[in-house]
């Protein structure tokens, strides 16, 4: 009685892989179905489709007049090797990005205080689940020091959020693509000077975030990016639970994101 079931499965796995493939159409008219593995300067690298553990094969550009990614895209003489960065965007690879930028506080407070004088640092993975989609984990580290009537105050905070990320399904090397998460953060503060006797406060609670950015492929591999997000934290006192408060950053960032 489970033979229909697994026939089943069985079926549609091999109906959704019939249509994973990529085209290429040398200049004398043949058309080879293939798998395309990875783009250098000169020659593109690609495995026959149906044999995903088989041989590497390589093919000199010179001899193609177009090819037709699995996505949709279509690439034609003379081929550009950033635009071929298209590829890294199926499904089966993985992204690993690290950016750097700036943040402007919004202190859900009753003084509405802004502060400026903060920056972040925003390492993370994805891998496609689909063509120009990728599910991963990002993660969010946040200085920021903020003055107060004696001293300053420094802070660090620390976010891990699972995430998801889509590229915007166009033609060339500058792709638009959206990004948003949910997961926990944690704050811990430290009063300077310490001759004040001030104890340390550690905080932890939910955060999310969202973003908008581009990322311009310098090479086929390679991309650099640049992104404007939105972050909301709520976090609670982990010795006084009566203490909580919410804020939301607004931050953009530079950075690089290696394609595997």
């Amino acid at each position: 009685m489970k033979v229909f079931p697994i026939a089943l499965i069985v079926l549609l796995q091999s109906f959704s892989f019939c249509f994973a493939q990529d085209i290429m159409t040398k200049k004398n008219g043949e058309i080879l179905k293939v798998t395309v593995v990875a783009t250098e300067k000169e020659e593109i690298k690609y495995r026959i489709f149906g044999d995903p553990n088989g041989p590497v094969q390589t093919i000199p550009k010179s001899e193609l007049l177009k090819v037709t990614l699995e996505n949709g895209f279509v690439y034609e003489k003379p081929f550009s090797e950033t635009e071929m960065g298209q590829a890294m965007t199926k499904k089966g690879n993985t992204a690993v990005s690290g950016k750097a930028g700036a943040v402007l506080s919004i202190n859900a407070d009753k003084t509405g205080n802004l502060s400026i004088n903060s920056i972040s640092v925003t390492p993370s993975f994805a891998h496609f689940v689909a063509n120009n989609f990728a599910i991963g984990l990002n993660s969010g580290i946040l200085f920021r020091s903020i003055p107060q009537d004696v001293g300053k105050s420094q802070e660090t905070q620390l976010m891990l959020m699972p995430s998801f990320l889509c590229y915007a399904k166009v033609q060339g090397s500058a792709r638009p693509y959206f990004q948003a998460g949910a997961g926990v953060a944690t704050l811990h503060t430290r009063h300077e000077p310490t001759d004040f006797n001030i104890p340390d406060q550690a905080y932890s609670g939910p955060c999310a975030f969202f973003g908008f950015g581009v990322a311009c492929f310098i090479r086929e591999d390679l991309s650099f990016d640049f992104d404007l997000s939105y972050t909301w934290v709520k976090l609670t006192n982990n010795s006084n639970k009566s203490e909580t408060g919410k804020t939301g950053t607004i931050g953009s960032s530079l950075g690089f994101s290696f394609f595997l």
